[in-house]
């Protein structure tokens, strides 16, 4: 990994569903001082993969924290952003929270197509 990402990578907005989600409101702070061992987190990995290969990064994962809350797996779309069209420096990343009849309809849907959508999902 390039040592000019920093590990921690900084919230600039966040959505109001993601502040009701986690309870907290991370704006203007960076994620490693929110969430304990966020570098060696899979998470990190595929944002810093969005910024290295300047590529989109779609994540589909089982919902591991904030179990009092009805929502199971979520999906996430990070998209990098370049301010002189080049050099990412900005994530846009887009979360789809699903509860558990959702989760479960995308999973009928995936392996009526052939693949299961919760076997593939990883942990948040």
């Amino acid at each position: 990994m390039s040592s000019a990402i920093h590990s921690g990578f900084l919230f600039e907005e966040l959505g109001t569903e993601i502040i009701t989600f986690t309870g907290r409101d991370g704006t203007g702070r960076y994620m490693d001082e929110l969430y304990p061992n966020f570098a060696s987190s899979t998470a990190w990995k595929h944002l810093a993969h969005a910024v290295e290969a300047r590529t989109p990064v779609f994540r589909r994962a089982n919902i591991t924290s904030n179990s009092e809350k009805n929502y199971v797996m979520s999906e996430r779309l990070i998209l990098p952003l370049a301010s002189d069209g080049r050099t990412v420096d900005m994530l846009l990343n887009l979360t789809w929270y699903l509860n558990l009849s959702e989760a479960m309809d995308l999973e009928i849907r995936s392996v009526m197509l052939g693949k299961s959508a919760l076997k593939s999902a990883q942990p948040a």
